[in-house]
């Protein structure tokens, strides 16, 4: 499996819980740790980024383009169905069978079978697609898929998820504690991790993570 292009990555485009939505759930009407706050809030959405991917980037809820498009190649399975590592679904644009001649796997791939419409079917909520008359034959990036896919709206368990996880690294944060500290030579830098995360909280995430990325 190759991604040749998707949503942009970008601090801003990472952010799912603000610092306002943030302080409500942690009941703090202060603003002397807002500093704070955007700290842990912006190492928190990166943890969560480098666990679900693009998954729940801002671009792909509110901002525009509301449902971007995905360009994979994908490995041919050798059975009736393949799963895009983006869901749910949205619309396909185009779904090829080929290869790749030369080095650069946009500009040198080779189409040789357009499935139409006519040749499956799609699980959106899953991204799973079943072929009908023909299955996809096995291969390495023999398959490339252009979709569109994303969340209307961000699923509730998961921004809970992220502000249990959150709600942890600030406190941990605001404690001052030594373990959570990196000592440089002239300034102290306080460091999170994914240990910090609450296993019910890592339970949720587990579940939004796309097809081919580790939860670690």
């Amino acid at each position: 499996m190759l991604r040749i292009d998707g949503p942009t990555v970008s601090k801003a485009n990472l952010e799912i819980i603000t610092t306002a939505v943030f302080k409500t759930y942690m009941q703090d009407a202060g603003s002397k740790d807002d500093v704070l706050i955007g700290l842990v809030l912006d190492a928190v959405h990166r943890i969560v980024f480098g666990m679900t991917g693009s998954r729940f980037m801002t671009d792909l809820t509110t901002a525009s383009p509301a449902e971007p498009s995905h360009d994979y190649l994908l490995n041919g399975s050798g059975t009736g169905f393949i799963r895009l590592p983006q869901w749910p679904l949205k619309s396909i644009t185009s779904l090829r069978y080929g290869y790749v001649d030369g080095s650069s796997p946009s500009a040198d791939w080779v189409t040789t079978y357009t499935y139409t419409s006519s040749d499956y079917y799609t699980n959106n909520d899953t991204g799973v697609i079943h072929g009908i008359r023909r299955g996809f034959s096995p291969g390495y990036n023999n398959i490339r898929a252009i979709w569109t896919a994303g969340f209307t709206t961000v699923p509730e368990d998961f921004k809970e998820a992220i502000m249990q996880f959150a709600g942890v690294v600030y406190k941990r944060a605001k404690d001052a504690r030594w373990d959570q500290l990196s000592i440089g030579d002239q300034s102290q830098t306080t460091t999170y991790a994914r240990r910090s995360m609450p296993s019910e909280a890592r339970n949720v995430i587990h579940r939004y993570a796309p097809v081919g990325h580790g939860i670690g």
